[in-house]
């Protein structure tokens, strides 16, 4: 059966959410594996995890076909985590990786064979975590802060409250640049399940539209 699907917004289509995204595509969950238990089998959080590495794959493929115009890049991943706190819950999410097939390694203070900044895809195990990317003209996007609201959205004191958290922390992490300058800062409202898996289904207010949302950060619906 074809379908034929059209993108519905508001605003101006890409200039939502779209625009400001980080375009950080990595295939697992906001969530560690011990972390999604509670709601997903094992089995089901490994299949989570196979589409995710499916998607980049198909993007890659399609990029490798028509061309790259979006400055597309398969990078490593550096999962980190400054709090002694959470190493054994870094370690049991590497133990449960290795357990079902995919591919990593862990490294602790002693065994690190790599410089922090060469990873290109950066993100921490705090919460609220934190993620950076380097870009081509050597800025950093870096973001995190997630927090909870209520009513009709974030409100600008607390947006500049997270901003200047933002900027401590990334002067936390490159001690030797606290000339750093920022250029653009931004927030925006996203909604998440508890698994982190997005909800797929009919439109309540019309039975032509197809949903996709609650998926964090990552998608709103089409």
């Amino acid at each position: 059966m074809q379908i034929k699907d059209k993108t519905i917004s508001k605003r101006r289509l890409g200039f939502g959410c779209t625009s400001c995204a980080t375009a950080l595509l990595e295939y697992q969950l906001d969530d560690f594996a011990s972390d999604l238990k509670p709601y997903m089998s094992e089995k089901e959080i490994c299949l989570a995890y196979e589409m995710g590495l499916s998607a980049i794959d198909k993007i890659s493929d399609f990029i490798e076909k028509y061309g790259n115009k979006c400055e597309f890049n398969l990078r490593p991943t550096f999962l980190f985590s400054n709090s002694i706190f959470l190493k054994q819950k870094l370690k049991d999410e590497y133990n449960f990786r290795i357990k079902n097939g995919f591919i990593c390694d862990y490294f602790d203070e002693i065994n690190n064979p790599f410089p922090f900044a060469h990873s290109k895809l950066i993100h921490d195990a705090t919460t609220p975590y934190h993620y950076f990317r380097l870009l081509p003209d050597s800025r950093i996007i870096f973001g995190g802060e997630d927090t909870l609201y209520k009513g009709d959205g974030i409100k600008e004191k607390l947006s500049e409250k997270k901003y200047k958290k933002l900027e401590k922390d990334l002067k936390n992490l490159f001690q030797d640049r606290q000339d750093i300058k920022i250029d653009y800062k931004f927030c925006g409202c996203f909604g998440a399940t508890n698994n982190n898996m997005g909800l797929i289904g009919e439109s309540k207010f019309d039975d032509d539209i197809l949903l996709f949302i609650s998926c964090g950060a990552n998608g709103n619906f089409c």
